[in-house]
């Protein structure tokens, strides 16, 4: 089962990290309609095949001493500033290496993101994107592992690491996942959407269709989860609950 949630990239970090996690997925799951993948890496990588690792070393990964990390979602001025010049420095170049096809480069260039601000979503979403196309999904592992205890309370951060799952064929925990993430924001579309397909991929056609409706109740747009619905039998209407079962959790780190 493959989400459709990935990245939208923009030249300024200042813009990035008051994004929702709603609206830049929803931006990036039309870009990789278009180019006809359901699941990547960018733009670049929508051209590109994932390389061979060779020629360069891989940097294993190095978690940094909590004194030495930064909060993606903390508004004060120095983290702000300290997050905005890693950015700076590391992220283009991070996507000039995935359109040069340098698989080993692009991971060194996310990993020192990410040993510096561990619950960045959007170098998650890429890292882990980068290693599953690379047939490397060792390689994220370490990153997301790391990022839920940074943040655990993190809705984008779970979200990430549901997709990854997901991505990977483990279905069963990538729903217990997107679980989460809603307990933290009830309100994400996208989740929701994401949680039915994967729901509809093990057969559970009414909580699937329970999802589908909650997602368009939100504002969700595309209409594949209705279709595929719809082609097994299982599009019904719902009367949704007024109240999410996790709407009375506090609202996570980094809504916006």
């Amino acid at each position: 089962m493959i989400s459709e949630m990935t990245l939208a990239h923009q030249p300024a970090h200042a813009g990035l990290r008051r994004l929702k996690l709603a609206p830049w997925m929803r931006v990036a799951r039309r870009l990789w309609r278009a180019a006809g993948i359901r699941a990547g890496l960018g733009i670049a990588l929508a051209f590109c095949s994932a390389a061979p690792v060779h020629a360069e070393l891989l940097r294993g990964f190095s978690q940094n001493a909590t004194d030495r990390q930064f909060d993606y979602y903390a508004t004060d001025p120095h983290s702000v500033h300290r997050v905005a010049v890693v950015m700076q420095y590391h992220w283009q170049p991070a996507l000039r290496c995935i359109a040069e096809n340098r698989y080993v480069c692009a991971h060194n260039q996310l990993d020192f993101i990410l040993r510096w601000v561990p619950d960045d979503p959007q170098a998650l979403m890429l890292m882990s994107n980068l290693a599953l196309r690379a047939h490397r999904p060792q390689d994220a592992k370490p990153y997301l592992q790391a990022a839920l205890r940074y943040c655990p309370r993190c809705a984008a951060v779970r979200a990430v690491d549901a997709i990854f799952l997901a991505n990977s064929g483990q279905t069963a925990r990538a729903i217990g996942e997107y679980k989460k993430s809603l307990a933290l924001n009830p309100q994400a579309a996208d989740v929701h959407y994401d949680l039915g397909l994967a729901l509809f991929s093990e057969k559970r056609y009414r909580l699937a269709n329970e999802e589908a409706h909650r997602a368009y109740a939100l504002g969700f747009t595309l209409p594949g989860l209705r279709l595929k619905l719809q082609g097994a039998g299982a599009w019904k209407p719902v009367e949704l609950r007024r109240s999410n079962p996790g709407s009375s959790a506090p609202a996570e780190k980094g809504r916006g």
